[in-house]
C-alpha cells in the first residue's frame, strides 16, 4: 500500500463527512436501464479492470492521529462490491416507485471509508433481458466527471467481453494522487492578498426564513427537484451567447436577484464549485478534483438583467484567474474565528453540472430510462443551494436544497417559483432593470434570518485545564491558552480541530464529536462540548474540580506530551 496526505477538497469533503458521522450516505448512485441480454460474468470482470486502471477504486482512508489519509491498495479489493440481486421470481411486478426505493435503500448505506472500498455496484435482475445497474461512488473518490468517466469505460469493457475482443482502451493518463501533487506545486499564496481585498467587509444576507436560525449550523435540508421549460431553458442559453459569456453568469445573476430582491440588500455572495480540471491527464482521470468558488455580486443601482449578467461573468472570470486558495483559507479570510453566524461563506451555493453524461452503447443492450429515486431529504453545505444540470439540449434540471431547520419543505417551491418567474422574463427581456422583473410574493410571513444565542454551561475547572493542554499539544502553543481564547485565532484549522477531537476522545473515553468543537470554538465552549458528550454518554463527571488549571496538569485526563506538534 502507498499513503498520501488528502488533497484539500477531499479535506473539505471528509470534515463534512465528520460533521455528521451517524447520517446515511449522501453519494447519489448513478442508475443505468439495460435491456437485453447481460452476462453477469461480463459485468464483474470490467468492474475488476476498472479497478485495477483507476487507483481511487482501489483508495481507503484510514485516520492517523485523528486525520484520515488516502491509502491505495496494490490489487483490486475481493471480493468487489458488486451485488447482484435477482427478482425474475416476481414476473415483472415491481412498481418503479419500489424499484427506485430499493436502489436509494442500498445507496444510502454509509461506507466504511477506513477501510474501502468506498464504491458499490448493485444489479437488479428483474427478467433475463431487463436488469437495472446502480452505481455509488463515494465523494472522496470522484466527481461527477469521474462517474461520467467511470459509466462510459465500463460501457466499453463489456461490449469487449460481450463480443469477445479486446477493449482497447489506452492507459489511464495520471492518476489522482501524481495530479494532485503537481496541483500543490502551482498553488501558493500568492492570491490571498487579492482575495482579501475582494471580501473585504463581506457581509451575511438576511434570509426570510419560517423560522430563526438555529444556535449551531445544521447539515440536513430540504431538496427539491424541477425543470424549466425548454423555452426559457434555450433562452437562457441564447441570453448566455449575446452577451458572450456561458450559462453560467446567468444563473448566478438570476440566483442573486432573487436573494437581492427577497432580503433588499444589493451586496450578495455565494460558493460555487468547478470541475477544477486543467489539462488533457486531469481530463481523463477518475478522481476528485472540483474547486469551491466565492463569487460577490454587486446588484447596486438596479441594473439590467443583462449588465448583471456582465458583472457576474467579470466576477466569475477573476475569480477563476485567482482559484489557487484553497476553500479553507478564503473562510479564514471572511471568518477567522469561525464564530461569524451566519457565516457569509455557508449562506448561498450555486452549481451548474454540465458534464455530458455518459450514455451506454452496449452490443446487444439497449439503453431505458432509469427508474425515479426518491430525494425529499439530504445534505447541503450552504442554507439555501441551487443546483442546475445542463445537457446542452433540451430543458435544464434543478435542484434546490434548503436547511431543514430554519425552512419549511414548501419554501423550495416557493423558490422554484420565484426563480421560474424571474429568469422566464430576464430570459426574453434582459434589457429591464432587476427590480421591475416579476417576482411572485413571498408565500406567508417570513421570519427574517437571524442566529439564536449560543448559551454555555459552567464546564469544571479540571475539564478546562484538560482543554487547554490539549489545545497547545495540538497547536504546538508554548503557552497554555485562556479560557476565552479561541481555538482557531490561536492558529488552528479545521484539521487541528479533528486531531483535538481524536485526543479528547482517546483521553475521556468519551466521543467528542467534531461539530460539537467547531462550533463552540473557544476553549470555554470546547470544555463545555466535552462534558455535554460525557452527560449524554451517560457518565459522571470527568475529573474532580481543581481551582488552577496549572496545577492540575497531572491529573490523567489532562497531562500528555509536552506542547508541540
Amino acid at each position: 500500500m502507498t499513503e498520501h496526505p488528502l488533497t484539500g477538497e477531499q479535506e473539505r469533503q471528509w470534515l463534512i463527512d465528520r460533521l455528521q458521522p451517524e447520517s446515511e450516505s449522501s453519494d447519489d448512485p448513478t442508475v443505468v436501464r439495460l435491456v437485453g441480454s447481460l452476462s453477469l460474468a461480463a459485468v464483474r470482470d470490467a468492474w475488476a479492470v476498472l479497478s485495477e486502471r483507476h487507483d481511487s477504486l482501489r483508495t481507503a482512508f484510514p485516520v492517523r492521529d485523528g486525520v484520515a489519509r488516502q491509502s491505495i491498495r496494490e490489487r483490486a479489493p475481493e471480493p468487489l462490491p458488486v451485488t447482484v440481486v435477482d427478482l425474475t421470481s416476481l414476473g415483472g411486478h415491481l412498481s418503479e416507485e419500489r424499484l427506485g426505493a430499493l436502489i436509494g435503500a442500498g445507496a444510502r448505506r454509509p461506507f466504511d471509508v477506513a477501510t474501502g472500498p468506498v464504491w458499490r455496484v448493485l444489479v437488479i435482475r428483474l427478467s433475463a433481458s431487463d436488469h437495472v445497474l446502480a452505481l455509488t461512488l463515494h465523494h472522496l473518490i470522484a466527481d461527477l466527471w469521474s462517474v461520467s468517466l467511470v459509466i462510459e469505460e465500463f460501457c466499453t469493457l463489456l461490449e469487449a467481453a460481450v463480443a469477445g475482443r479486446p477493449a482497447g482502451l489506452p492507459p489511464a493518463p495520471s492518476q489522482p494522487a501524481e495530479l494532485a501533487g503537481r496541483r500543490k506545486e502551482r498553488h501558493g499564496q500568492g492570491s490571498r492578498p487579492w482575495w482579501s481585498e475582494r471580501l473585504a467587509g463581506v457581509q451575511p444576507v438576511a434570509l426570510p426564513a419560517d423560522g430563526p436560525r438555529p444556535d449551531r449550523p445544521n447539515l440536513s435540508a430540504h431538496v427539491h427537484e424541477f425543470s424549466l421549460d425548454l423555452s426559457t431553458s434555450d433562452a437562457l442559453r441564447g441570453l448566455a451567447r449575446r452577451c458572450r459569456t456561458t450559462l453560467f453568469p446567468v444563473l448566478v445573476a438570476g440566483f442573486g436577484a432573487v436573494i437581492a430582491r427577497w432580503t433588499g440588500q444589493s451586496d450578495i455572495t455565494m460558493v460555487s464549485v468547478t470541475a477544477g480540471r486543467r489539462g488533457r491527464a486531469a481530463e481523463r482521470t477518475v478522481g476528485l478534483f472540483t474547486e469551491c468558488l466565492v463569487l460577490r455580486i454587486d446588484l447596486s443601482g438596479d441594473p439590467s438583467f443583462g449588465e448583471l449578467v456582465r458583472r457576474s461573468n467579470a466576477v466569475v472570470l477573476d475569480a477563476l484567474d485567482h482559484a489557487d486558495l484553497p476553500f479553507a483559507d478564503l473562510v479564514a479570510i471572511t471568518d477567522p474565528g469561525r464564530d461569524r453566524e451566519p457565516s457569509p461563506m455557508r449562506q448561498l451555493g450555486l452549481s451548474l453540472h454540465n458534464t455530458p453524461a455518459a450514455a451506454p452503447r452496449l452490443y446487444s443492450v439497449a439503453p431505458a430510462p432509469p427508474p425515479p429515486l426518491p430525494s425529499s431529504h439530504g445534505t447541503s453545505e450552504a442554507d439555501v443551494w441551487l443546483e442546475v444540470f445542463d445537457r446542452g439540449v433540451g430543458p435544464l434540471g434543478a435542484r434546490i436544497q434548503m436547511d431543514d431547520v430554519m425552512f419549511e419543505g414548501c419554501s423550495t417551491v416557493a423558490l422554484e417559483g420565484a426563480l421560474t418567474a424571474l429568469l422566464g422574463a430576464a430570459a426574453t427581456d434582459d434589457g429591464r432593470p432587476v427590480g421591475g422583473l416579476p417576482l411572485p410574493p413571498l408565500p406567508r410571513a417570513f421570519v427574517q434570518d437571524r442566529p439564536g444565542p449560543v448559551a454555555f454551561h459552567s464546564p469544571g475547572s479540571s475539564t478546562t485545564a484538560a482543554v487547554q493542554r490539549a489545545v497547545a499539544e495540538v497547536l504546538g502553543l508554548d503557552r497554555l491558552p485562556e479560557p476565552s481564547d479561541n481555538f482557531f485565532r490561536l492558529g488552528g484549522n479545521s484539521l487541528d480541530a479533528a486531531r483535538l477531537a481524536a485526543r479528547l476522545t482517546d483521553r475521556t473515553g468519551t466521543g467528542v464529536g467534531l461539530y460539537a468543537l467547531m462550533t463552540a470554538p473557544t476553549v470555554l465552549g470546547m470544555a463545555d462540548a466535552v462534558e455535554a458528550a460525557a452527560a449524554s454518554a451517560g457518565e459522571r463527571e470527568l475529573v474532580g474540580e481543581a481551582d488552577d488549571p496549572h496545577q492540575d496538569l497531572d491529573h490523567p485526563l489532562v497531562a500528555g506530551s509536552p506542547p508541540g506538534r
